[in-house]
């Protein structure tokens, strides 16, 4: 009775949303919610739900973050080690791939079906305390704690580098919401746009942050420099 009482007005009869609509975007809605089937030791009770809404992003998050063991798992199968007590051992990669120490790892995922056959999907995560847009935004760091911004970029080379040496994989969507931290150390998330080094890239990303080689692929100009620098000097004349 208990149990059935918590559930109550939960998602999927388990998540209490705190916080709907934390971030959205044209491919997920991200709600911060409480597991209220972990006990409140349980360092896997405070969560983050990206619910995605295209089939295909999901997969490949999926697919990225268990590589091989995603075909040994299942919707709603906790993915983390655990301790004698069943809580969370937050060192511990479980069916994860990537080292919890640069990725937020994934604690388990949801498919279900309505009554009329449409498909929902979503991943579970550790619910982190900002995301690094939100640090820049509100904590007053940048251009000011040189110590702070430099444990950033320390961070955030090392998670690239986990992931480029030793998975020959590229995020592809680096930017500031998509580095998150958790208990002082920032982490990245989101791997829906990830490919293999020498894969051909996906056709999700963020325009404001794409590096300068691919930003000349995505937006290729349709007029030379040499064209623009002589217009330049033919307003000059006529100013």
């Amino acid at each position: 009775t208990r149990n059935w009482a918590k559930s109550v007005g939960t998602f999927l009869g388990r998540y209490r949303v705190e916080e709907k609509g934390r971030y959205r975007s044209a491919t997920c809605t991200v709600d911060f919610a409480t597991d209220v089937a972990k006990s409140k030791s349980d360092p896997a009770r405070n969560v983050a739900i990206k619910s995605m809404h295209y089939r295909e992003q999901f997969d490949r998050e999926l697919k990225q973050r268990l590589e091989g063991s995603h075909r040994n798992t299942s919707s709603g199968i906790d993915l983390y080690m655990k301790d004698d007590s069943g809580a969370m051992i937050e060192n511990g990669k479980g069916s994860n791939r990537f080292d919890v120490d640069h990725v937020v790892p994934l604690l388990r995922y949801h498919i279900i079906e309505d009554f009329e056959g449409k498909r929902y999907q979503c991943l579970i995560m550790l619910k982190g305390e900002r995301s690094m847009d939100e640090i820049i935004r509100y904590e007053g760091t940048a251009g000011k704690d040189v110590n702070k911004i430099t444990g950033f970029a320390v961070d955030l080379a090392k998670a690239l580098n986990h992931l480029h040496s030793d998975h020959n994989l590229i995020h592809a969507d680096v930017k500031p919401r998509n580095v998150v931290r958790i208990r002082g150390d920032n982490k990245l998330i989101d791997f829906d746009a990830s490919v293999n080094i020498g894969e051909r890239l996906t056709e999700k990303f963020s325009s404001g942050y794409l590096p300068p080689e691919v930003a000349a692929v995505r937006f290729p100009l349709k007029e030379r420099l040499e064209d623009l620098n002589k217009r330049k000097d033919v307003l000059r004349k006529l100013n």
